[in-house]
This record gives C-alpha cells, sequence and structure tokens, in this order.
C-alpha cells in the first residue's frame, strides 16, 4: 500500500507539460534553463544595447526625396504640395508654438515638448505620385499628451 505522501508528491519524473498551443520545458529537461536564459539574453541584448542604426527617418540616399511608407494615412495630413513646402509649413507651425526642433534628415523634424519626444517625417503615398503625407511618431511620453499635442498640430497646418 503507498503513502499518502508517495500518492500526492511530485512525479518521479518531470517532463515536457504540453499547453495549447505553447509547450513549456519544466525540471529535467535541458532546453529548459539553457534555452530561455539565451533567448531572453539575446532579446535583452537587442533592447538595451547601444545602437548604431540610424533612426527611422534617416535617407541612406544621396538624392533627398522622401520615402515611401505604408502607414496609416489621415486627411488632415495628406497634402499634394511639394515635400520642401509641407516641411516649411510644420517649421511655420512650431514656431507658432514655439517649440524648437531640430532635422534628422531632409525630411525628418524632431522635437521636445512638455515631456513628449516626438518625430514628424514627410513621406510618400505608396502607389501614388505627387502625394505626400505627414508620419507622426511619438518617441517618448505619455500617450494622452501626445495625442492632444498632435491634434492641436495638425489643426495648425495648412496642407
Amino acid at each position: 500500500r503507498a503513502s499518502a505522501s508517495d500518492q500526492h508528491g511530485p512525479p518521479a519524473k518531470w517532463e515536457e507539460v504540453s499547453r495549447a498551443p505553447h509547450t513549456v520545458a519544466v525540471r529535467g529537461d535541458r532546453r529548459s534553463s539553457a534555452g530561455i536564459s539565451s533567448w531572453f539574453g539575446s532579446l535583452r541584448d537587442r533592447l538595451f544595447s547601444p545602437s548604431e542604426e540610424e533612426p527611422s527617418c534617416m535617407s541612406t540616399s544621396a538624392d533627398p526625396k522622401p520615402r515611401v511608407v505604408r502607414h496609416a494615412i489621415n486627411q488632415a495630413t495628406t497634402s499634394m504640395l511639394e515635400p520642401s513646402a509641407i516641411v516649411s509649413e510644420i517649421h511655420r507651425v512650431l514656431n507658432h508654438f514655439k517649440i524648437a526642433f531640430h532635422h534628422h534628415a531632409p525630411f525628418c523634424i524632431s522635437f521636445t515638448t512638455k515631456g513628449i519626444s516626438m518625430e514628424m517625417e514627410v513621406c510618400q503615398v505608396p502607389g501614388v505620385s505627387n502625394t505626400y503625407f505627414i508620419r507622426m511618431k511619438r518617441i517618448a511620453g505619455a500617450w494622452m499628451g501626445y495625442k492632444t499635442l498632435a491634434a492641436q498640430l495638425i489643426e495648425k497646418l495648412k496642407l
């Protein structure tokens, strides 16, 4: 007769426990500690190591022209003006709000105000010639503040 501790104790051999759709490796499996720690290590290296990459809006070509980017397009940020005219309009609006800015590339402007860092880039609409839009990206700060600031900037733009 088996004792009560034998009936309720851990099984004699630990194996993989299957859970749909993932498989979790538990004690006794060589992959459990080495595989997970190496996966987290590579993830940590990609997230927290200093990057030598250029910002997302950097152009690598010698001929400066807006990038063609697939992105959500808003009618208020779309225009058939020349890209340089759109950049001038962004400058006008940022100066109106007294926001200091700098260029990462000819068509990419970044700035920080009220604890919100963001980037505005003039991009070409894919598949449509001579139509451009402004891609806005929050770099840091509260998303609600970003949303409010972006709405104010879009409202002042004359595209």
